[in-house]
């Protein structure tokens, strides 16, 4: 259980990463 949790915060933190880094790209 703790395993999929960190799994599942780890892919959450990745796209809110590229999510910003496309924001930066297009700004």
């Amino acid at each position: 259980m703790d395993t999929l949790s960190f799994k599942t915060e780890s892919a959450t933190q990745a796209t809110i990463q590229k999510e910003w880094l496309v924001i930066d790209a297009t700004d």
